[in-house]
């Protein structure tokens, strides 16, 4: 009598019943009515967990959506087409007209080639710290959208709403990043990372190495230790006697372009 599907979904005049009848509990039950009473019972049991299975499908489908166009989005850059790269640089121009002038300057002076490179890396990298702190707030959105349920809202509704909402805001604060890192690209800097690479590669096959040994030996790029702050504290970062402030998930691509914590 105390078998779960017996306690939540059994009637009590069941119950009452198998009391009754004395029926212990490892005997096997024949009674009809008892019988037909316990199979109504699994199928409502089964019934809630087939509904409980597809209401999790449901808002998983949300963030898939999310994630096919986002990756579709980063498949494109990775294919190193330069009209993706104009689209966003037209977005990023579009939003922040005050920069035009200097991405003008700077694809002027790192030329085609070097330009579209880069731009391909720093986009990348843009919207995959964008992509993880998404999954974050989703997660966040999808927990509070269940209180909304007391007001008599559907919480799949508003979940899908907020989902909305927050994608696009992703797509913004990208902009926004983009047109924050721009301006802090120096050819110089450029050049001698590409220097230093086309060293390590020449040593290496002077040394017999060949292309294999090049790539293996090519210097990593620094690893920033990460200090303990929380996403949302405002720090400043400096670089060639520039300095800006801005909360410290916003920081996280210009400390790994070479900005320091001051």
């Amino acid at each position: 009598m105390e078998d779960s599907l017996m306690r939540v979904f059994a009637s009590d005049v069941v119950k009452k019943m198998m009391g009754r009848l004395g029926i212990p509990e490892d005997e096997a039950i024949e009674n009809s009515i008892i019988t037909r009473s316990l199979e109504s019972a699994q199928t409502r049991i089964e019934g809630f967990h087939f509904d409980s299975r597809k209401q999790v499908l449901a808002y998983d489908d949300i963030l898939n959506r999310h994630r096919q166009a986002l990756y579709g989005q980063r498949r494109h850059i990775l294919a190193g087409e330069q009209g993706v790269i104009d689209e966003i640089i037209a977005q990023v121009t579009e939003a922040h007209p005050e920069i035009s002038e200097t991405v003008a300057q700077r694809k002027s002076e790192m030329g085609d080639t070097l330009w579209y490179d880069i731009m391909r890396r720093v986009a990348l990298q843009t919207y995959d710290h964008l992509w993880v702190e998404h999954l974050e707030v989703m997660q966040y959105a999808r927990s509070n959208v269940s209180l909304r349920a007391y007001g008599q809202q559907d919480p799949l509704v508003e979940y899908r709403k907020e989902g909305q909402r927050l994608y696009a805001e992703l797509q913004r604060t990208a902009l926004d990043r983009l047109a924050a890192t721009i301006p802090t690209i120096r050819i110089e800097r450029v050049v001698q990372e590409e220097e230093k690479q086309k060293e390590a590669i020449r040593l290496a096959k002077e040394a017999g190495g060949g292309e294999e040994a090049a790539v293996a030996d090519k210097p990593d790029k620094p690893i920033h230790a990460k200090p303990e702050f929380a996403r949302n504290e405002t720090i400043t970062i400096t670089s060639n006697g520039e300095e800006r402030t801005m909360k410290y998930k916003k920081a996280i691509p210009f400390l790994e372009e070479g900005w320091k914590l001051k």
